[in-house]
């Protein structure tokens, strides 16, 4: 793992015994990369890749965002024993299926930020508005308590958000995937290989191919069970517009053994270029297996996006319309260039 001045976190973190955390990455700035040599389609593709995510870096933690969040998987073990406790004595034991598994539909507002204890690491963070249709707070609440929160020199609320979706027994539900883009800074390149795979087309666009997969343990994804910690590498796809070279699709597999079983993550992220001139998550699809069965499927969807800042009270724009250039001179200002 790196770390450095100012780093990206891409972390699925689960609320059962073993969670999964992807890498550590510098935001500073270098010149090669792996794999970039020999093929001349990947300079001017990796060079757009790399500005992306050090924009994304530099922007990220002034985001906010509404998510709608599909989730399907097993509930989490901590859950489970909460219930059986919660039972009557009198009564027998309660029967369980076989799969003990849970469907949700949550609404968040949904931002970025930082913990003290990985300062240098951006993560995500929620304040949940519905669950399974019941409201649980307005969203214009949760959006100025979340910008707040994210903001606040104390971590007490940000590690309170953190824990939220545990209590709501899921297992998976809340995975960092978003910011995968900073898996591909600037100073990482070099930790990777990458291989011009095909054209095609997404969206109605477009787009070249390129697989990635890591080179060295240092970069790679740290799988943790109980205290124990072991390093994966990670593969996937990175897919660039053909018309102005920017990253619209990264994909992720991270094959691991556990408990004797072959368990697989596989993640996909489709990115678009906001009106704030930043490349941010419009889609995030999850899923693990172990063997044939499914731990856990996640849809993530991502709307109404807007740009906050902190003064005397924390101001918001107006959610961004889709579709629209980046304005010239937007109520906030636009997507920082990172420093050089």
């Amino acid at each position: 793992m790196l770390s450095g001045a100012s780093t990206g976190r891409v972390n699925a973190r689960y609320t059962g015994p073993m969670r999964l955390v992807h890498a550590l990455l510098s935001a500073s700035l270098c010149t090669a990369w792996a794999g970039g040599e020999g093929d001349p389609r990947l300079t001017p593709l990796l060079e757009q890749l790399s500005e992306e995510a050090s924009v994304f870096g530099v922007n990220a933690p002034r985001i906010i965002a509404q998510e709608r969040l599909l989730h399907r998987g097993q509930r989490t073990p901590a859950f489970r024993i909460k219930r059986l406790r919660n039972q009557s004595k009198d009564k027998p034991p309660e029967v369980k299926p076989e799969k003990d598994i849970i469907e949700r539909e949550i609404i968040s507002e949904y931002a970025f930020g930082t913990v003290k204890d990985a300062a240098d690491s951006l993560r995500e963070f929620r304040q949940p508005i519905s669950v399974d249709g019941r409201p649980v707070r307005g969203a214009a609440n949760a959006r100025l308590t979340l910008a707040r929160n994210v903001s606040s020199d104390d971590d007490r609320e940000r590690k309170r958000m953190l824990e939220q979706f545990e209590k709501l027994g899921l297992v998976g539900a809340a995975t960092d995937f978003g910011q995968m883009i900073l898996l591909f800074s600037r100073p990482a390149l070099p930790r990777f290989h990458f291989n011009y795979k095909a054209p095609g087309r997404l969206a109605g666009s477009a787009v070249s191919i390129v697989q990635w997969y890591q080179l060295d343990s240092e970069a790679s994804a740290r799988v943790f069970r109980g205290n124990d910690m072991t390093r994966v590498k990670m593969k996937g796809e990175i897919w660039f517009r053909d018309s102005d070279n920017r990253p619209i699709r990264i994909t992720a597999l991270i094959p691991i053994r556990e408990n004797d079983r072959d368990v697989v993550h596989e993640a996909e992220i489709d990115y678009y270029r906001s009106t704030y001139g930043v490349m941010l998550p419009r889609v995030v699809r999850y899923k693990k297996t172990a063997g044939k069965e499914l731990v856990v499927e996640n849809y993530g969807f991502y709307s109404n996006y807007r740009m906050f800042k902190v003064e005397a009270e924390i101001k918001f724009t107006p959610a961004e319309e889709e579709g629209t250039e980046p304005p010239q001179k937007p109520g906030l200002e636009p997507a920082q260039e990172p420093k050089r």
